[in-house]
């Protein structure tokens, strides 16, 4: 596909739209004030915590004559679920709130979830280091793990209940689907929860994703034996997410992504130099990843790194970079919106300025700017392509294993050895090369196969 743009100018119009729709409010959710809450970027120490239950002897005297039931009720699932959000190497801090839906689902509501979260208080297994909490600007409380009493709590409890995957819950979880597998797809769906637990209702629905979409399976299995390989705080998690309300699944969805992926760059960057020794960090960035994806899955061919996606769908070079990012955010709800929609969500805002035939004229450039990325990316709208963008970025990372390269990744992102920055252009193309026969391999391997059945 050509992306000769050199003698065209900037379409001003569609310009004009676009710093519109960035400058008036957004009756939707608005991406480019919408800020992602990390976690502060410290690193604690043991002797912060009291350190003085030091056995299972203790646990007991804490939990009284009910230890039994208390442990594998309550702390157990709720033990193993922070065990989870916890680095082995490092004390982590995280937000543990009553409102949990995913705790709420494993211990029955919200007040047991609140006297569960004071047990593990006394248990020293989680310190309070921030009371505030501030439901306006959604600051919870903040707890520091401590991974060497939960170890030990949990290792008994496996050793004394067995694995399940929550006690309370364990006769609910199903040996055949109760959910139908056609319903199974990522993006916006409505699925009848039928009254189970959202942590059985997850394996339902994975289930159906692993019946619908053939290389799901495969690539979990993938990513456990990458994870192998690699340190603990850069093991990947391929597992579908859903969204739920009280009857109804309402959204499904799936990244790889690793512990990491929830803090500051900086704080990733200095941590993976001192994690693999390293003086210096060579970054290789993914650009445009989405739409490049989408793309691939649309032409079955890699598109260079130095092509602007943003300009190819666009059609013209951007007057100004502002131009551009705000094509980028208007672009990014034509990804994952039907055309009716996009429609229907940009005339409300345009509503705002234009009224009568000025507002119909724009919106037929809004509606071929929708036609236009749809023709080159293919009418795909959902969370699909976070699948196919993380299985082909596994296939990258079993390349680098295969030839001895360390590497971290966060999302897009892979971070190599930088020491000797004279050979940034040789990791580059290597990079590219990888990259691009990965990509171009999954799409022969996964995708050509599904469109000539």
């Amino acid at each position: 596909m050509s992306n000769n743009l050199t003698n065209k100018r900037p379409d001003w119009e569609k310009e004009a739209i676009y710093n519109v729709l960035a400058s008036l409010p957004s009756p939707w959710e608005d991406m480019r004030k919408k800020k992602s809450v990390y976690i502060q970027s410290v690193i604690h120490e043991q002797s912060e915590f009291r350190n003085d239950v030091q056995n299972i002897d203790a646990v007991k005297s804490i939990l009284g004559q009910k230890w039994k039931t208390t442990l594998q009720r309550n702390i157990y699932p709720f033990i193993r679920y922070l065990r989870g959000k916890c680095y082995r190497e490092y004390i982590k801090e995280s937000p543990i709130a009553t409102t949990d839906k995913n705790l709420i689902d494993m211990l029955g509501s919200r007040s047991i979830v609140g006297r569960t979260r004071g047990l593990l208080e006394k248990l020293d297994c989680i310190k309070l280091i921030n009371g505030d909490y501030s439901k306006k600007d959604k600051v919870a409380q903040i707890f520091i793990l401590n991974r060497d009493t939960m170890d030990m709590i949990l290792e008994f409890c496996v050793e004394k209940f067995g694995e399940i995957a929550t006690s309370k819950n364990k006769q609910q979880l199903p040996t055949t689907s109760v959910i139908d597998p056609s319903r199974c797809v990522f993006g916006k769906v409505s699925i009848m929860r039928k009254g189970i637990n959202k942590e059985a209702l997850l394996l339902n629905i994975t289930q159906g994703l692993c019946s619908n979409y053939r290389q799901l399976g495969y690539y979990m299995d993938k990513r456990e034996k990458l994870n192998k390989n690699i340190p603990d705080v850069f093991r990947g998690h391929l597992l579908p997410n859903i969204e739920t309300t009280e009857k109804l699944v309402t959204r499904i969805g799936i990244r790889d992504w690793n512990d990491f992926c929830n803090k500051e760059n900086i704080f990733f960057k200095v941590e993976t130099l001192k994690i693999f020794g390293w003086n210096r960090l060579f970054q290789y960035d993914i650009k445009s990843s989405v739409p490049r994806v989408l793309l691939l899955l649309n032409t079955g061919k890699w598109m260079d790194q130095e092509i602007d996606i943003y300009e190819l769908l666009n059609g013209s070079p951007f007057s100004d970079s502002t131009t551009r990012d705000n094509c980028k955010l208007f672009n990014l709800r034509c990804f994952f919106c039907s055309a009716k929609q996009v429609h229907s969500q940009v005339e409300a805002i345009l509503r705002q300025r234009y009224k009568g035939a000025e507002l119909r004229r724009k919106m037929i450039i809004v509606d071929s700017i929708k036609a236009d990325v749809d023709r080159i990316l293919g009418e795909k709208n959902g969370t699909e392509v976070f699948l196919h963008e993380s299985c082909i970025y596994m296939d990258v990372e079993a390349v680098l294993q295969k030839n001895g390269i360390q590497y971290a990744k966060k999302y897009d992102a892979f971070y190599l050895n930088g020491d000797d920055e004279s050979k940034d252009t040789e990791r580059k193309n290597m990079m590219d090369e990888i990259v691009k026969s990965c990509a171009e391999k999954y799409c022969k391997d996964w995708i050509l196969p599904q469109h000539q059945q």
